[in-house]
């Protein structure tokens, strides 16, 4: 097998290191796996396995719990939702929308939004929006891929092994994944953020 070249050093690595990637969803869910002492799996399909289905709904619940937060990655602005059939139905993985411009009295109810002002669901123009979009893990930053997994996976071992467990990721390590996310996001968001701002918006 040919070297791969890594894009951002110019270098060349031998073939044997060439997988250079991010995290993925099932190296999260071997991360969890290895807090209960469990030997790592191929594949996230193993219906025989029950601690496998177990981490990979908690790496989404988890996920999705962060996400609803707003982050530069999910979150966009001056975000246009349509009419159809006469109402404006919400993408399916909206986490959080807020109309913008004038429009405050316009809420979301379920999967579609409400007019409380004039008591319907009926719409004859589009609106702007800002919006929160529930991303696939695929999707996030390695930094927030770190933190949802290390939160996962204290909730894990917890849910597996009881309260009483020792913990193999403590809340220090915890701690300093989500310190590490928040300083993307400082990057990315272009702004500061206190002490008491992160940790009165921890996920």
């Amino acid at each position: 097998m040919a070297n791969l070249t890594v894009t951002g050093t110019g270098a060349e690595a031998p073939a044997s290191l060439s997988l250079y990637h991010v995290m993925t969803e099932l190296e999260a869910v071997n991360i969890m796996l290895g807090t209960i002492g469990e030997q790592p799996v191929n594949s996230l399909d193993i219906s025989t396995i029950s601690e496998v289905s177990i981490a990979s709904d908690m790496i989404y619940e988890v996920s999705r719990e962060v996400q609803a937060r707003g982050w530069s990655f999910n979150e966009e602005y001056e975000y246009e939702l349509a009419v159809s059939e006469g109402e404006i139905p919400l993408p399916p993985n909206c986490l959080k929308v807020v109309v913008t411009g004038e429009s405050d009295y316009i809420v979301r109810r379920g999967s579609r939004l409400y007019n409380r002002t004039d008591h319907t669901y009926t719409f004859t123009a589009p609106v702007d929006s800002t919006i929160v979009f529930f991303l696939p893990f695929t999707d996030l930053p390695q930094s927030a891929r770190t933190y949802i997994t290390l939160r996962a996976a204290r909730k894990f071992q917890v849910t597996i092994l009881g309260a009483e467990s020792i913990e193999k990721f403590t809340e220090v390590e915890e701690s300093q994944a989500w310190l590490s996310l928040n300083a993307e996001e400082v990057d990315q968001a272009g702004y500061s953020m206190s002490d008491s701002y992160l940790q009165e918006n921890r996920g």
